[in-house]
């Protein structure tokens, strides 16, 4: 199985333990992943011994590099146009549930953790990143857009930050994800299965309130106290600039101009560079629409986009290019700022005239 289901006894009641398994592929998320999880879960919120659930992975290399959109691309171009509907409904109908979740998750993300991975990650309701983290959302690099709710934790980010990390797909780590506010711990990954064997002896309780209190409690002893942020500060500062550009176009001049003191972010400027136009322009449009707007909202806007992006020429050229021949060298259909038309962002960004996600979110809504 992709996904191993374990439970860990403890003092009172029991811990859930779900563990991705499928290290070979850095955990990519399949559909039947996204099924598996939630049907667990479901399982586990309604079961009164289990007070709290933990998702990470078997994996020193990663927790997860994201979904599996070579699967995606490779089933469309069959015309199986109901997998992709499928696939994101899974997917997103997950990362949402995880955030109206009533019972703790801590989700311990070592390694590799990168756009489907962040999705996950960014509904626990206790976010660990490790000495080993690298995080990214380079969705842009294969032609498609920072999704799995990124349209809102991107604009919860020190301003202009998230809009630099959606279009450039830069990366960064567990230090850095703290002083941003997108992990709430650091804590080295060799602590692992003490931080298991101390929540083994909390005494938890039926309220879901006081049971986030006791894993915030417990895991506080584990935090390194000195965090290493390299990036958090550099970022910052280019997000500011950022946020003073008014249009596409400034901020695409910005990118391609940009003489950035850090080597990590004139990496990710030169990223920048190589991918589509129109599809930087989208995330652009994306990012500045979802501000402001609820996790619900975003979702909702997000699964959209979505499908539209899965008859868009730009996202199959660069799944092609990066993951399914390899060759590094997306052939783009759009190659400068200036073929961009209004009418083909206006487009791909207009909702659809069903909207298959948005019973789940409905059904389930989030306090966030």
């Amino acid at each position: 199985m992709s996904v191993r289901v374990e439970k860990i006894p403890f003092q009172r009641g029991a811990g859930g333990r779900l563990i991705l398994s499928r290290s070979k592929s850095l955990n990519a998320l399949t559909l039947e992943m996204f099924n598996q999880l939630r049907q667990v879960l479901e399982e586990w919120e309604k079961d009164p011994e289990i007070k709290l659930v933990i998702l990470e992975s078997d994996s020193d290399k990663a927790f997860c590099a994201g979904g599996d959109v070579k699967s995606v691309v490779q089933e469309s171009l069959k015309e199986e146009t109901s997998f992709s509907q499928n696939f994101f409904l899974a997917e997103y109908g997950l990362d949402y549930y995880l955030h109206c979740y009533s019972k703790p998750i801590l989700c311990w993300a070592h390694g590799i953790t990168m756009g489907g991975g962040i999705g996950l990650f960014a509904g626990c309701s206790h976010k660990v990143a490790t000495e080993n983290s690298v995080f990214a959302m380079p969705e842009v690099s294969i032609g498609f857009f920072p999704d799995v709710g990124g349209g809102y934790f991107l604009n919860r980010l020190p301003q202009g930050v998230g809009l630099f990390l959606g279009l450039t797909g830069a990366h960064f780590y567990g230090g850095d994800a703290v002083a941003m506010g997108m992990a709430d711990f650091l804590i080295k990954n060799e602590d692992r299965q003490k931080v298991v064997d101390c929540l083994a002896q909390v005494k938890w309780a039926e309220a879901k309130g006081e049971n986030l209190r006791r894993l915030t409690k417990a895991l506080h002893s584990f935090r390194l106290h000195e965090i290493q942020s390299n990036l958090a500060l550099p970022l910052t500062e280019v997000g500011q600039q950022m946020a003073l550009l008014n249009t596409f176009e400034q901020v695409h001049q910005f990118l391609l101009e940009a003489d950035l003191g850090s080597s990590s972010l004139k990496k990710a400027c030169r990223a920048y560079r190589g991918s589509s136009p129109f599809v930087a322009r989208v995330i652009f449009e994306h990012i500045k629409r979802c501000k402001g707007l609820s996790l619900a909202e975003v979702f909702a806007l997000e699964w959209d986009l979505a499908i539209r992006f899965c008859h868009e020429p730009e996202f199959y050229e660069g799944v092609r290019a990066l993951l399914i021949d390899k060759d590094q060298s997306p052939r783009w259909r759009v190659r400068a700022v200036g073929e961009i038309s209004q009418q083909e962002v206006d487009k791909i960004l207009s909702p659809l005239e069903h909207n298959l996600l948005e019973p789940q979110l409905t059904q389930r809504r989030s306090t966030t």
